[in-house]
């Protein structure tokens, strides 16, 4: 980003064990191996500007809202050997080119734009009487975005695996329409028959959270399911599929759905190191 006085995003380079948290999730969703790696990795100034002080938070977590692709770049130890300074510096440099409309993008949102252009504060719930008295700019929370991979490993794994399960039909990116309704349409992740005939309806999650992954899994399949139905949903099951075993606690959350609320939810874990289907008994 060349053409900005202050440079607001730089690279640390550090090394991962690949036993941190964040990363036995990623290599339990299949997105990189459970090993020590040389990692460049984007970053934001926090400290001092080019960040003004309100902003700094929000720039930092627009950034790790990104594909994990677009964080960082990981070096394995087996590639090591063939690596010196000048290489690790050009690759460097690259990696920082091919994200740069990212970076922009960031860099608007977290509210230093280009000097010649308005800024706009983006609201956040709660505090809209501090954004109307022009005492505070907000950046509202970002959500995480799904790493293209993980999700594709997940989808495939997922696919191959139902027929084990008494699954039939199994088609992926199925292509929702709402004919009596104004609504764009939508894509279910994968739509098979159970071994009773049922119409399922399988919404994948590849997020780093298990309560992240039900959150938005939920909502997306009770739309695709309900929206614009005439009385007669388009499924009659409703499978959230993680990477993630079901804690407790989501058991219990999604067991009141299920028996109280009666919504025909279900869920299952897609484990990719040894190829298995676990079923939750809800």
């Amino acid at each position: 980003m060349t053409d900005y006085v202050d440079k607001g995003f730089y690279i640390t380079l550090g090394v991962d064990s690949g036993n941190t948290l964040r990363a036995r999730n990623y290599a339990a969703q299949g997105i990189f191996p459970a090993e020590p790696a040389l990692i460049l990795k984007l970053d934001v100034h926090r400290t001092q500007p080019p960040f003004p002080a309100p902003h700094r938070a929000g720039g930092e977590e627009l950034l790790f809202s990104l594909p994990l692709a677009t964080q960082w770049r990981r070096i394995g130890a087996d590639e090591l050997h063939a690596y010196d300074w000048p290489r690790l510096i050009t690759e460097t440099v690259a990696f920082i080119a091919q994200h740069e409309e990212d970076l922009r993008r960031i860099w608007a949102a977290a509210g230093c734009p280009d000097p010649s252009k308005p800024s706009m504060a983006l609201l956040g719930a709660g505090i809209s009487e501090f954004i109307l008295e022009g005492k505070t700019p907000v950046v509202s929370p970002p959500r995480e975005v799904e790493a293209n991979d993980g999700h594709k490993r997940l989808s495939n794994a997922l696919q191959e695996l139902l027929a084990a399960h008494g699954y039939s039909e199994v088609t992926r990116s199925n292509s929702i329409t709402y004919p009596n309704s104004s609504k764009y349409s939508n894509e279910v992740d994968i739509k098979a028959r159970d071994i009773e005939g049922n119409i399922t309806f399988f919404e994948i999650k590849a997020l780093s959270t298990l309560d992240g992954c039900i959150r938005e899994a939920l909502g997306q399949l009770l739309e695709y399911a309900y929206w614009a139905t005439t009385g007669v949903p388009l499924a009659s099951k409703l499978v959230i599929a993680t990477a993630h075993p079901l804690s407790q606690a989501a058991h219990q959350y999604l067991s009141y759905l299920k028996h109280t609320v009666s919504l025909p939810i279900d869920y299952v874990q897609i484990n990719l190191t040894n190829q298995q289907l676990t079923f939750a008994h809800l």
